[in-house]
C-alpha cells in the first residue's frame, strides 16, 4: 500500500513540475477570443490593434529571402531596434527585407503584394529569409486600410 502511494505521489509531482511556465514574452491578446496568444500590439492614426505572431510569421514564409521587383518583399533599413529579436536582427549592417501582413490574419498573397491593402509589415532577415525580427506599420491609415508614412514598430 505504502508502495501504491509513494507512486501517486510522484506521478503527481513529476505532472507538475512538467507543466509548462508561463513565458515572460508572453502577453494576453486583449481580445479575449483570442486567448492566450503572442501578440505585437500596433498604434497608427487608426488606432491600437494587435498582430498575432502566428501571422506574422506565415507573412515572413510567403515573403521568402529573395527581393522582389515592383512587388514584396522589399530591402528594409532601421535605425530603430527590435530588442525581443534574434541578435542578428539589430546589427548595424544586416539588410532585412519587409513583407505585408494583414490585421485580421489573412495572408497576403505574393501576387497581390505590389499594392497591399495594409498598414502593416513583417520585418525579418535577408540572410536566411526566415527569422522574425519584428512587426512594423505605417503611422498613417487611410479609409482603405493603407499606409502611409515613417513606419513604427509595434511593441511585443
Amino acid at each position: 500500500m505504502l508502495f501504491k502511494n509513494m507512486m501517486v505521489f510522484t506521478v503527481l509531482v513529476a505532472s507538475v513540475l512538467a507543466s509548462p511556465t508561463p513565458d515572460p514574452k508572453r502577453k494576453k491578446s486583449k481580445n479575449k477570443k483570442k486567448g492566450d496568444v503572442i501578440v505585437y500590439t500596433c498604434d497608427n492614426s487608426v488606432g491600437e490593434f494587435d498582430i498575432e505572431q502566428e501571422w506574422a510569421t506565415a507573412a515572413v514564409t510567403e515573403g521568402g529571402p529573395v527581393e522582389g521587383v515592383n512587388v514584396f518583399p522589399f530591402i528594409f533599413t532601421t535605425t530603430y531596434q527590435f530588442p525581443e529579436a534574434d541578435a542578428r536582427c539589430n546589427e548595424k549592417d544586416q539588410p532585412l527585407l519587409t513583407y505585408p501582413v494583414r490585421k485580421d490574419g489573412s495572408l497576403v498573397l505574393k501576387a497581390e503584394s505590389a499594392d497591399p491593402t495594409t498598414p502593416v509589415r513583417v520585418a525579418y532577415l535577408k540572410l536566411d529569409g526566415t527569422t522574425l525580427c519584428g512587426v512594423i506599420s505605417h503611422v498613417n491609415e487611410d479609409e482603405n486600410g493603407r499606409g502611409s508614412g515613417e513606419l513604427a514598430p509595434c511593441q511585443l
